[in-house]
């Protein structure tokens, strides 16, 4: 059905792009979720470069009622009460794998949606995204989708001369070769020495999806991976697992598009250098439950520079005269015509449509803040302990303290960020070293830590663990250079005593509400 000079079985494939040709799949509904399972061997037919995937695209008949047939047949599963949907259709095949990351950027008090601006099919404000470049990255897509966040979405301070380096929490490498490539590239447009810039280490929250992956091969289940957002695409006839990542940056940053295009050689590149649109989670989604089919955002950036919100005739004009003219250039294979004859050049990407439906769906309505004084970090299974040390701290210390006793927050934990950005301490309370490595209190710990090493914090704030049932060398690393407190069951007062009497040194004398 193709042509061997794009697909070829995926044993001979050397790439540093490949997708496999999935003539079936099955998805399962399970619980609020879903949960898709995939099968393919050496011999699975597999598209090394994007312009394979063009290729594939025109060999399916009928390419555009198929695809809208599938939609609606999808839909209507994904609606529906049927426990499963089996596909399997040899002349509309589906692409698998992409990954890709919804970024949600936490700035001046206020929550974005972070996109990347597309200008060739599909059109429009696009999350972090890309296709699996290594074969291993198709047993476990987090490793694209982290990936590919790290590659496209550059945070830099240039007045600070500081870099933000997004926390990986996999087996990836700290840094690849085409991060190193960009940095290069943007040190030349900038005009400033961004590799030597000190360097901020960033904790990444992901949000915790319904969905899950099997991975199979050759009919042998060889990885599960949970908690990721599934998007099966008829219209790009593709599946991506996708997640949402939760980043805080500080006032005066710049986002830049790291992703390059590739030239005639390995070394030969460009910066795509594609606009950065930051949409204030709110209005965005309030926009896209009215029916939208176009986004403006309330700040973008470009080359570098930071703009404030354009109209849309203003944008148009802004992004075909600085970004569209630019890609035509060093692009010799796309046609502008695409972009030009667009009737919508603002749309939501479908993928990106997809994610930012989700991210609706877990939003919950904002609640009043107040600044807290203390942080309780724990895990479900430890709430009764956590809730005896919180209420313990609060009445003998007078001090706010946050303890939540429901960990299942809002997609993006705002009310958490700001918590842990006013606290001056942080207890983490726990019966087993594991529960402290769960997600949530992971996150809470790492970026309290980071807070502190980052000088973003008071000279006196603390970070201590209140424990019992283990000893202090078994915690997370993050936790073990701090002091740690042993509960003791037969004189709880007294060890209680030593952990509210440390509490005490983190803040001045005087009233204790502030």
């Amino acid at each position: 059905m193709f042509s061997p000079e794009f697909v070829r079985p995926l044993q001979s494939v050397h790439a540093v792009f490949v997708q496999i040709l999935l003539n079936g799949f099955v998805l399962q509904r399970r619980g609020k979720g879903f949960r898709l399972a995939v099968d393919f061997n050496d011999a699975a037919p597999a598209v090394t470069s994007r312009a394979g995937v063009s290729h594939v695209r025109s060999r399916i008949p009928d390419f555009r009622a198929k695809a809208a047939d599938y939609r609606e047949r999808l839909n209507e599963f994904f609606r529906g009460e049927a426990s499963t949907f089996e596909f399997h259709d040899p002349s509309f095949p589906f692409r698998y794998a992409s990954g890709g990351a919804l970024p949600v950027v936490r700035l001046e008090n206020a929550d974005y949606y972070a996109a990347f601006y597309r200008e060739c099919f599909p059109i429009g404000w696009n999350l972090a995204n890309g296709g699996t470049d290594r074969r291993h990255e198709l047993l476990n897509p987090y490793l694209t989708v982290e990936r590919e966040l790290r590659e496209e979405l550059l945070i830099l301070d240039l007045k600070e001369r500081q870099r933000y380096v997004l926390n990986i929490e996999s087996d990836n490498p700290e840094d690849m070769p085409e991060y190193v490539a960009a940095r290069e590239l943007w040190e030349e447009k900038l005009r400033a020495p961004i590799n030597s810039f000190r360097q901020l280490l960033t904790p990444l929250k992901w949000v915790e999806g319904p969905d899950s992956l099997e991975v199979r091969v050759g009919g042998v289940s060889r990885r599960t991976i949970d908690g990721c957002f599934l998007n099966v695409n008829p219209e790009d006839f593709g599946i991506e697992i996708d997640r949402i990542a939760k980043v805080s940056v500080d006032k005066g940053v710049t986002l830049c598009d790291g992703e390059l295009h590739a030239g005639a050689s390995m070394t030969d590149h460009a910066l795509i250098d594609a606009p950065v649109g930051l949409f204030e989670v709110g209005r965005m989604n309030q926009e896209f439950l009215q029916g939208s089919n176009e986004f403006v955002p309330d700040r973008f950036f470009l080359g570098g520079k930071g703009f404030a919100e354009l109209d849309k005739k203003e944008l148009e004009r802004f992004i075909s005269e600085r970004f569209v003219a630019r890609v035509a250039g060093f692009s010799a294979k796309w046609d502008r015509r695409e972009w030009d004859d667009a009737p919508v050049k603002f749309n939501l990407c479908p993928v990106t449509r997809g994610m930012v439906g989700k991210a609706v769906e877990l939003a919950q309505p904002p609640q009043a803040f107040q600044k807290h004084q203390v942080f309780v970090a724990y895990a479900t299974e430890d709430l009764a302990f956590a809730d005896l040390v919180a209420r313990r701290i609060e009445k003998e210390t007078g001090l706010r303290v946050f303890f939540s006793k429901e960990l299942d927050h809002s997609a993006f934990g705002k009310e958490i960020e700001e918590a842990l950005a006013s606290a001056n301490c942080l207890v983490a309370v726990a019966g087993d070293p594991l529960l402290l490595s769960k997600p949530w209190p992971t996150f809470e710990c790492r970026l309290f830590n980071i807070l502190i090493l980052n000088r973003r914090k008071p000279d006196n704030a603390q970070i201590m663990s209140y424990i019992r049932g283990f000893e202090a060398r078994d915690l997370p690393v993050t936790l073990i250079p701090y002091n740690a407190y042993i509960h003791d069951e037969k004189e709880p007062e007294r060890s209680l005593g030593n952990l509210i009497r440390d509490i005490k040194k983190s803040f001045p004398p005087g009233p204790a509400q502030g």
